[in-house]
């Protein structure tokens, strides 16, 4: 059974930790309300009430008691990603701009996750788990409505489901993220209610994900179920096999045939390979221009240092480099995207140590995580959604999991 009071101390307490109640109830309010309201569109103000509330609580509780952030594995690399784009902040296009989006995005994403591995504890986990299947089901609900609405528009004029998020690409995002998780919480060691409301929105999701045609967000799903089956044990392989057979038809279906038949129509061929292939050898060639040091931090850093290129002016939708960790590369330098890496080979490995140490559902948590990670960066390797309410999500799913790589240490977390 799911304990929902958990979230508050049971005892009152005095003095300096009078208000650890109160603080621990709105950072668990603030927690759950992210993960429905981060990739939902036209929610800044619920995000910002539910990110910046806890974090002051949070902050000023530490210094009203005097107390020092715990340490995490993840401390040095953060610091060294920050320290490095500080330095790149004197050779940025625009530097004011690259500030901003290093300390007001990144950096708040990084403050999340130490906000979520301070205050969240392990037998919180579970009710905000229930949290994030229930809004992903509002969101495939929603996306298949959308679809029903726009039937008529989704073959001829190329329309891509989009659901509750600003466009169809960061909806396919989310669901690269969603998908690996949500699988990994139908399995039986959940309780049926977590089970059945997970399966469904897993249905659900990878419908919407056929409907938003990102061929990216398929291969990254696809190889997130892959992981899966190498890990999950043999009595989930025949759930998770199906699950590839249907990601296996319809990315077939989108590379050899470059379309999808929708009743008596079908999707509009979209061509997207040749502006990437052109981008792609465009930021190569910029980043060995300059290996060290970038045109600076931040996603419109691109437009703004090459604002007369032929493939920026001409090339409808080439904002970026369409890669993650090109874009790492071209904003800070090779040295910036070799701290990128560490840093995300250091949560990899986090999650792959906890998983072999773990059993029952930490384990099979630890290893969903892994295969979203796999997925949202498969994702990521053909466009550049890792900012903003995206990064904060996958942040705040991190430091769950590093919640959770801690109970391992202390034994199971009770659901």
């Amino acid at each position: 059974m799911i304990e929902w009071g958990v979230f508050a101390q049971a005892r009152p307490l005095r003095g300096r930790n009078a208000l650890s109640p109160v603080r621990s109830l709105v950072v668990w309010g603030g927690v759950a309300t992210l993960l429905v309201v981060l990739p939902i569109a036209g929610t800044g103000g619920v995000r910002s009430l539910a990110l910046y509330v806890p974090l002051v609580l949070w902050l000023a509780g530490m210094l009203w008691r005097g107390e020092r952030p715990r340490s995490t594995s993840l401390d040095l690399p953060f610091l060294a990603f920050l320290a490095w784009g500080s330095l790149a902040l004197v050779v940025a296009v625009d530097p004011p701009y690259s500030l901003h989006e290093l300390y007001a995005k990144t950096g708040v994403s990084f403050l999340l996750f130490y906000l979520v591995v301070h205050e969240i504890r392990q037998e919180q986990v579970p009710c905000l788990l229930w949290v994030f299947a229930g809004g992903s089901l509002v969101m495939g609900i929603y996306g298949v409505g959308e679809a029903v609405r726009h039937w008529e528009e989704l073959a001829p004029s190329g329309y891509r489901v989009r659901s509750l998020t600003s466009d169809y690409n960061f909806f396919s995002n989310y669901l690269a993220m969603a998908i690996p998780l949500l699988t990994a919480l139908t399995f039986k060691a959940w309780g049926k209610g977590l089970q059945v409301v997970a399966a469904t929105a897993v249905g659900i999701s990878l419908l919407c994900l056929f409907l938003t045609f990102s061929r990216a967000a398929w291969l990254g799903v696809a190889l997130a179920t892959l992981a899966l089956l190498a890990f999950a044990g043999k009595r989930f392989r025949a759930a998770l096999l199906l699950v590839l057979l249907v990601l296996t038809l319809a990315l077939g279906a989108a590379f050899l045939r470059h379309e999808i038949g929708i009743g008596e129509q079908s999707l509009t061929k979209v061509d997207t390979a040749a502006p990437r292939l052109a981008v792609w050898r465009m930021g190569v060639e910029e980043v060995l221009k300059h290996p060290l040091a970038g045109i600076g931090y931040g996603r419109e850093s691109f437009l703004k240092a090459y604002p007369g290129n032929p493939i920026t002016r001409e090339e409808r939708g080439i904002i970026h480099t369409h890669n993650t960790f090109l874009e790492m590369a071209l904003q800070l330098g090779l040295p910036g995207l070799a701290i990128f890496i560490w840093l995300i080979g250091v949560v990899a490995f986090v999650f792959w140590e906890g998983m072999r140490r773990a059993e029952g559902k930490e384990r099979l948590l630890l290893l969903g995580l892994l295969a979203m990670m796999l997925s949202y960066f498969t994702r990521n390797a053909f466009d550049h959604m890792h900012v903003g309410a995206s990064a904060h999500l996958f942040w705040l799913l991190v430091g769950l999991g590093f919640v959770i790589r801690g109970s391992t240490q202390r034994g199971a977390f009770k659901g």
